[in-house]
């Protein structure tokens, strides 16, 4: 009776847990903001719709930890144009709504028909054991969500990825998530280390602490639990 009780308790417990994570997500916002223009949906009413040709995001990690993120649009004749004489509507569009919510020497130009927006990550990436270097897509308090638009994250110097969350690729010294990626993420975290054995094995023990030290001891609560069942009358 005891134990039966137990697994009970132990159920409802993960179930409450799952319940309030889902209930406490945070809306999903593109980790790039100009991506998007395709979502204009016309405002004014008067105004065509906005038309993108192809959208891209690259995040760069300096060597100091800072990020550079530079989103580029190559948008429609119309959009252009309306670009270049609506002010408003320029404004509007750089700074829309993006995982950095609080960018940092935020430039923007206009080249023909393609739009180029630069500035500075919220949170700096952060250097660990052996040269390890975490990046952390989750800038702000909404969940990250990658588009119809092609993600580049390069890490500095020399280092290779070690871990990437969703769906990416590693190409070269470098993390893409390519324009049929839509899937958001599971995990927020790019994890880049030095290239060879030894970066893997600091990339791997930096990247899953957490993991491991919470498997140990939900391990050892069942073992302390299951030996206190089995030897109770």
């Amino acid at each position: 009776m005891r134990r039966s009780t137990l697994v009970l308790l132990a159920l409802l417990f993960v179930v409450v847990l799952a319940a309030s994570a889902v209930g406490s997500a945070p809306p999903p916002v593109d980790v790039c903001g100009i991506c998007g223009l395709a979502d204009d949906e016309g405002y004014p009413p008067d105004q065509p719709d906005a038309v993108i040709l192809d959208s891209s995001l690259t995040v760069t990690v300096a060597e100091d930890g800072t990020t550079r993120w530079v989103e580029t649009a190559t948008v429609g004749e119309a959009t252009a144009r309306r670009l270049r004489t609506d002010e408003s509507y320029r404004e509007r569009v750089v700074e829309s709504e993006r995982i950095v919510t609080r960018p940092r020497n935020l430039t923007a130009t206009l080249d023909g028909q393609r739009v180029t927006v630069r500035y500075g990550g919220q949170r700096p990436a952060t250097r660990r054991l052996g040269g390890v270097v975490v990046f952390d897509f989750d800038q702000s308090s909404y969940r990250p969500s990658i588009g119809e638009y092609a993600v580049t994250v390069r890490g500095p110097g020399e280092t290779v990825p070690r871990l990437i969350p969703g769906n990416g690729e590693r190409a070269n010294e470098t993390v893409v998530w390519p324009t049929a990626a839509t899937d958001g993420f599971g995990r927020t975290q790019v994890v880049f280390g030095p290239s060879g054995p030894v970066g893997a094995v600091f990339g791997y023990a930096v990247a899953r602490p957490l993991r491991v030290v919470v498997g140990a001891l939900l391990g050892g609560a069942i073992l302390v639990v299951g030996r206190r069942v089995s030897r109770s009358p």
